[in-house]
C-alpha cells in the first residue's frame, strides 16, 4: 500500500505503515458504525477529489474516495461525511467542502498529481473580469490585492444546476474563479462587481478562528469589510432572486 503521508515530513510526523493502516482500520470501522453500512474507502492524497462516493443499490458494499487528511477530521466533519455516503445533504456538503478547502492549503504541495496549469480568461462576451478587479482594486483595496482572476470553466448556462458557486477563490494559487453563468446581459453590472468583491475579500482578509478552533473564512471583520460595498443590499438580494427563479 504506497503511504498517503507527504515526503518530507519530520521523523515524528511519519507513521509506520502498520500504524498508519490500523488508523484506516479504526477510522472505516467509525463510519460503518456512523452509516450502517459496509464500505470500500480508499485512502488518497489528489489535489482533485476530496471525497467521493458510489452508492451501490442493495446491502452491496459502498465504494468511498476519501483523502488522507480527513483522518484527523473533528467529529462534526465525519458525520457530515457519514451522511454524505448516506444520501446528498446540502449542510453536510457544505461542511466536508469548508474542511477540504481548509486541507488544501497544508496538502496541495504534496499531490500525486503535478499542478495543473490554469488559463485565465478575463474578457468575458459581456463582463471583463479584469477591469472590474481593478476598478474595485483602487476603490476598496488600495491596490493592495494581489490576486488573479478568471471565469470559470463550465457552462454558461445555471438551469438545471442543483446549486451554484458564484465565484471561488484559491488561496494556493491566489485565484478567483468567477462562474461563467454571470457572464450574461440579464445579469446586472452591480452584481458581477459583487461577486468579484467578495472573493477578493477573501483574498485579502485574514480567516479567523471561532473559539472551538474551527476557521472561520465569513468572520465578523470579513462581514463588517463586506458593508463597504456600496450595492451590497441591491446585489445579495438580486442573488436571491435569481437562485429562487433560474436554479
Amino acid at each position: 500500500m504506497k503511504s498517503p503521508i507527504p515526503n518530507g515530513c519530520s521523523s515524528q510526523q511519519v507513521f509506520t505503515r502498520q500504524s498508519l493502516e490500523r488508523r484506516f482500520r479504526r477510522f472505516i470501522e467509525r463510519l460503518e458504525r456512523e452509516t450502517g453500512r459496509v464500505l470500500r474507502v480508499r485512502f488518497h492524497r489528489n489535489r482533485w477529489t476530496y471525497f467521493s462516493c458510489a452508492r451501490e443499490r442493495g446491502r452491496r458494499p459502498i465504494r468511498v474516495n476519501l483523502h488522507v487528511s480527513f483522518l484527523d477530521a473533528p467529529a462534526h466533519v465525519v458525520r457530515a461525511v457519514a451522511t454524505l455516503i448516506q444520501r446528498d445533504d446540502a449542510e453536510a456538503r457544505r461542511v466536508v467542502r469548508l474542511f477540504a478547502k481548509d486541507q488544501s492549503v497544508v496538502w496541495d504541495k504534496h499531490s500525486d498529481r503535478p499542478p495543473r496549469k490554469v488559463r485565465i480568461r478575463t474578457r468575458g462576451e459581456v463582463y471583463d473580469l479584469q477591469a472590474i478587479f481593478d476598478q474595485l482594486n483602487r476603490r476598496y483595496f488600495d491596490n493592495l490585492c494581489r490576486a488573479q482572476i478568471t471565469w470559470g470553466n463550465g457552462s454558461k448556462s445555471a438551469r438545471g444546476q442543483r446549486h451554484i458557486t458564484f465565484g471561488t477563490y484559491d488561496k494556493t494559487r491566489r485565484l478567483i474563479r468567477i462562474h461563467p453563468a454571470l457572464d450574461n446581459r440579464t445579469v446586472p453590472d452591480y452584481f458581477v462587481r459583487y461577486i468579484v468583491f467578495h472573493e477578493m475579500l477573501h483574498a485579502t482578509v485574514p480567516v479567523a478562528a471561532s473559539p472551538s478552533g474551527r476557521r472561520l473564512f465569513h468572520s465578523r471583520a470579513f462581514r463588517q469589510r463586506e458593508r463597504e460595498f456600496e450595492d451590497l443590499e441591491r446585489a445579495q438580494k438580486w442573488g436571491r432572486h435569481f437562485v429562487e427563479e433560474v436554479i
